[in-house]
């Protein structure tokens, strides 16, 4: 998501610095933005924030990641508690009127809470249709990405149906399935397309955060391995010294208020009989109220789900039941529908929408934040989409040539932008034809690499501090606008020629001779290198270590006196720390 978020705000015009340093006026004549798993995050909750911008939703503290979505409250207990009871609550009146519930309803709470306001608790993907900047076409149109799964299937593959939700409908392309559903009406019992009982239809059931948290369901694998020990650590600390010189226990009373016994603790510190801020909330708690009542929660909301169903969404009634559209029934013949975290089929870069035939998109920018290779993209989400064109589940979509993830980093493609199709006279024996070449859209792939911060963070960090955040902000505009147009002051003209480049062909108009350098420069030739890689980015290591370097000699600290081995011996070091 900061990745991300840090690529499309180099894109936005509306962010300071984009049109003079990236690509600011990119996002405002893009038709289609979509995201998968925490690209979903970017994705859902920028648009249904009024498609704001990234600078926007940062100052609105929207996106304040220093406590963990998994401990809303952070070490404010009395919020942890509320935030708990409260998903609790959800979770059994979603039962009560007579729907199943899975880990995804309680991840989709819990990033409600996070990314809207008032919990989002009425916020529906659907209320899209009604935002005026949607309707009046001044964003893209959002689309989420999932998976879907048969009850007899565990796994995700390449091979499974791949869903998509938008402000209209939900479904597929793909041919095992093949049809779509309504969004705002998902709720409503279907059979063969048509409503059960005429008189009744069910809205709301397309929840905001559901659907985030479907296209995200892989970190339910965090939420399934909460139990005692993690519960403590995630809230008991050391207790405080208060004012009085009277240190919290775990023998104290706990009570919420204001103090009025000295041998009695809150939680916070106290002073003159009143709790202070919440920011001071630190406390032993391993034998209080709120938290074996927050422990309580935990598990009850674990026990309330059957272990079949932790880790994936779940769709009852099933929108698609009885209707045999597509070729595998088992998707239409159960009355629930199962779906999963959209990249669990490889497919990590949400490309399938985009490149459908009838959508005609003429040019992808593909931004590539995978944790493949020492949490650093390989290369590997592209090649998943260039294979599954092969399958039956291809279905006449055409995706250009990549090679294997070797070359990808041995000819340094993730280290810079790469253009794939970029002649799509090269491209007819994939497509059978040049029409259909002209109509397979041209990829501006870029993966996220180090500019000014190592932004290959774990997947399951779910806590930054708001220096962390904006650095690896920073790093991903640095990313999409090749470190503010300092390393290619022509990429801005480049873009451009990648966008123009299929009308080019239609019309049989010559590139320029500019285009024409821009195309030596970022298309792939069709070379490979296979050669096994045992690290990433050791060029990228060098060049900030030695940026590193030149800082600490330029500034008011002095560092050691240069000295060529001792520069060598330490760059080593590194290295062998980094890999």
């Amino acid at each position: 998501m900061l990745s991300g978020g840090g690529q499309i705000s180099a894109l936005d015009n509306r962010t300071i610095g984009a049109w003079d340093h990236g690509l600011g006026g990119l996002l405002e004549s893009t038709t289609y933005v979509s995201g998968l798993s925490g690209g979903g995050w970017l994705v859902g909750s920028i648009s249904l924030n009024n498609f704001s911008s990234l600078e926007s939703i940062r100052e609105s503290g929207i996106w304040d990641l220093r406590t963990s979505i998994f401990s809303y409250g952070g070490l404010n207990l009395i919020k942890t508690f509320n935030f708990m009871n409260e998903i609790r609550q959800d979770l059994q009146a979603k039962r009560q009127a007579g729907f199943a519930t899975s880990l995804v309803d309680v991840w989709g709470r819990a990033l409600s809470y996070q990314f809207f306001k008032d919990s989002g608790a009425a916020l529906t993907f659907s209320t899209l249709q009604d935002m005026d900047k949607f309707k009046n076409a001044n964003m893209p149109f959002p689309i989420l990405i999932a998976n879907g799964k048969v009850p007899e299937s565990c796994v995700a593959n390449g091979n499974s149906t791949v869903f998509e939700f938008n402000p209209f409908e939900m479904g597929s392309w793909d041919p095992s399935l093949y049809q779509f559903a309504k969004l705002k009406y998902i709720g409503t019992n279907i059979t063969k397309g048509a409503p059960i009982d005429n008189k009744m239809c069910v809205g709301g059931y397309d929840n905001a955060g559901f659907i985030m948290g479907t296209s995200s369901s892989l970190f339910n694998v965090a939420l399934l391995r909460i139990d005692d020990y993690t519960i403590s650590s995630l809230l008991t600390k050391k207790a405080p010294v208060v004012s009085n010189g009277h240190e919290c226990s775990n023998n104290d009373t706990f009570v919420i208020g204001n103090v009025t016994n000295p041998d009695q603790c809150v939680g916070g510190f106290y002073t003159n009989g009143t709790i202070r801020g919440s920011s001071d909330t630190i406390f032993s708690v391993d034998n209080s109220l709120i938290f074996n009542s927050i422990k309580s929660i935990i598990k009850g909301i674990l026990q309330d789900l059957s272990d079949n169903n932790k880790d994936i969404a779940i769709y009852e009634p099933n929108p698609f039941h009885g209707n045999k559209a597509g070729h595998s029934h088992k998707l239409s013949l159960y009355n629930s529908l199962y779906l999963c975290d959209g990249g669990e089929d490889d497919q990590n870069i949400p490309l399938q929408p985009l490149i459908q035939p009838e959508r005609q998109v003429d040019v992808v920018f593909a931004y590539d934040n995978s944790a493949d290779f020492q949490s650093w993209p390989n290369g590997n989400a592209m090649i998943a989409t260039y294979q599954r064109q092969f399958s039956h589940q291809g279905n006449g979509t055409h995706f250009p040539y990549v090679p294997d993830e070797n070359t990808f980093i041995n000819l340094k493609l993730t280290e810079k932008p790469t253009f794939f199709g970029c002649d799509a006279k090269n491209l007819t024996s994939l497509t059978g034809s040049l029409d259909a070449a002209y109509d397979t859209p041209l990829i501006v792939y870029t993966a996220n690499r180090p500019f000014s911060y190592w932004s290959n963070t774990s997947t399951f960090q779910m806590r930054y501090d708001h220096d962390q955040r904006d650095s690896i902000i920073r790093n991903g505009f640095e990313t999409a606008s090749r470190l503010n147009l300092t390393w290619d002051s022509e990429w801005r003209t480049c873009v451009g020629c990648a966008i123009i480049r299929r009308e080019q062909e239609r019309r049989g108009i010559e590139q320029s001779d500019q285009c024409k350098r821009c195309f030596e420069r970022y298309c792939w030739n069709g070379k490979t290198d296979t050669t096994f890689v045992f690290a990433n980015f050791i060029d990228a290591c060098v060049q900030f270590l030695k940026r590193q370097f030149k800082t600490l000699q330029n500034s008011t600290v002095r560092w050691v006196p240069y000295n060529p081995v001792s520069w060598f011996k330490y760059l080593y070091t590194r290295i062998r720390w980094y890999l």
